[in-house]
């Protein structure tokens, strides 16, 4: 662990007023990245991939675009179902429902900003290594949930109708290509579907695919074109009273202060490179005050993020990209509601590792 010494802090903490940022929902939802190292080997950036053993980002550079991918770019992700044993589907494809069970799947999580975008579109192609007719119904799925429900956007099986065959992956029994369907866009307004979600909500989107009734001739999926696109406005809610440091798919940190009951309220995010003392134990407000402290104090409304007011649902977000400040590095932070001549409220002290 490393701390912030007097002398360090001041061009860091002046390091952080950049220009603020779009945040984006989806990170590498393109899958454009390059592959990481590690086992399963390539790891996909941005994304969970820890049931995946047989999957890889795929770049049609290298080796000819294949069934329609990439929709995009140059790079598209596949999934193999090796791994997956005695999958299920969805139980209601194109609705809410049970999400797959036993799939191979990669995820990512995310929440939607006042300002966001909130049409998810995702592009899927499955490429089935058992025959139509069989018991043996493998499947693509791709389905989004808030924590409490689940809807299913895109679903594909082994009698879904193909028309074509792969250039890249053969049939395990059979010298032939495994046969694919066309590119399917799935959609999914977030708000409307979710009517309950707010700022806060956080969503979960999984890429899966599954071996049905066995564990042999595991089929294929692709996946590419995740993004977003202008839908229903998120609702705000009604946000407690935080200071938030939220890890990014893209490494960075989403500092988001939040004060539902006092919409366009002007607050204080004040910062200290003093972490010696547990969270919350020090003499203001919770953190131990050095020099990041007093410069957060001194600057004028506006000063992003030391200084600013709040928009009309009690929020207020920063993106803190990546490498600005030296992955390891700590501080605590507090963030302070006032009007002028009195405080409002004071959140909770919250530590941010970098």
């Amino acid at each position: 662990m490393r701390t912030w010494a007097p002398v360090v802090i001041l061009p860091l903490i002046l390091s952080l007023v950049v220009v603020l940022a779009a945040v984006p929902q989806i990170g590498n939802g393109g899958f454009e990245q390059p592959p990481g190292v590690g086992t399963p080997s390539p790891l996909i950036p941005g994304w969970d991939a820890s049931t995946v053993q047989d999957g890889a980002v795929l770049d049609a550079q290298s080796g000819g675009a294949d069934l329609g991918m990439p929709s995009e770019g140059s790079r598209w992700i596949m999934l193999g179902g090796t791994g997956s044993v005695a999958a299920l589907p969805p139980s209601n494809p194109g609705g809410f429902g049970t999400p797959p069970q036993n799939a191979v799947a990669v995820s990512q999580s995310f929440s939607l900003s006042s300002t966001a975008d909130t049409l998810l579109m995702v592009r899927a192609v499955f490429l089935s290594n058992e025959d139509p007719g069989t018991p043996w119904q493998d499947f693509l799925s791709v389905d989004v949930s808030d924590g409490v429900q689940s809807f299913n956007l895109i679903y594909l099986d082994t009698n879904s109708p193909m028309v074509g065959t792969s250039l890249r992956y053969l049939k395990t029994l059979q010298p032939v290509g495994m046969p694919g369907t066309a590119v399917v866009t799935g959609s999914a307004d977030l708000p409307a579907l979710f009517p309950n979600a707010t700022t806060s909500t956080v969503f979960t989107l999984t890429l899966s695919v599954g071996n049905l009734l066995d564990a042999s001739l595991p089929s294929r999926g692709y996946f590419d074109g995740v993004e977003f696109q202008p839908g229903t406005p998120i609702n705000p809610g009604i946000q407690p009273t935080a200071l938030l440091a939220v890890p990014q798919a893209s490494g960075g940190i989403l500092l988001r202060s939040l004060a539902g009951a006092w919409p366009y309220a002007e607050v204080y995010n004040l910062f200290s490179g003093n972490v010696s003392q547990p969270l919350g134990a020090g003499p203001l407000l919770g953190i131990v005050p050095d020099q990041a402290t007093y410069f957060s104090v001194w600057q004028p409304l506006g000063t992003q993020p030391f200084h600013v007011l709040l928009d009309g649902a009690g929020l207020y977000e920063f993106l803190i990209p990546a490498g600005v400040v030296p992955a390891g590095v700590q501080a605590d932070a507090v963030m302070v509601v006032l009007v002028p001549g009195a405080v409002l409220d004071v959140s909770a002290p919250v530590r941010i590792t970098f």
